[in-house]
């Protein structure tokens, strides 16, 4: 079994480090990049960390999804499948993610070091959308080079 679909989460709250601000998935054809919208106490964007964010707390309000829009989505778009992520730290802030939503995961999610699978590198302020393509490209070069990619513990 190898994964089917990639997480990649950036942009960590300033009132809450273990929920994600930006998420970008992607599957072998398809992607999709979800901004999270302001939950007072939980997620928000303070000024002063701004720049190193890439987003203004006027863009997270005009774009931003409520919690549960987007945990509605990312299950929409990946129901079913077994998902990798690069570390526990991301994989903590989707999990936390939808706890507050109130909401189950309906698909599998691994760390990617559970397939002997790498991450690539990634540069600082890149596209996260690009990084889970980026997981998913390099999970099909090992899969068509004959690696195991099974996971070491589930």
């Amino acid at each position: 079994m190898c994964i089917d679909a990639a997480v990649a989460i950036a942009s960590y709250s300033s009132a809450n480090g273990q929920l994600p601000l930006e998420i970008g998935i992607a599957t072998g054809n398809n992607a999709l990049n979800i901004v999270m919208g302001r939950v007072p106490g939980h997620i928000e964007i303070y000024q002063e960390h701004e720049p190193s964010i890439g987003l203004s707390a006027i863009e997270m309000e005009a774009i931003g999804l409520p919690m549960e829009k987007a945990c509605d989505l990312i299950n929409e778009f990946l129901v079913g499948g077994v998902v990798g992520c690069r570390d526990s730290r991301q994989r903590e802030a989707l999990e936390c993610l939808f706890k507050l939503a109130n909401q189950e995961m309906e698909f599998q999610l691994h760390e990617i070091g559970n397939f002997n699978l790498s991450a690539p590198p990634c540069p600082d302020n890149s596209c996260i959308e690009m990084e889970a393509r980026m997981l998913v490209f390099s999970a099909k070069q090992q899969r068509q080079v004959g690696l195991q990619c099974s996971p070491s513990t589930v």
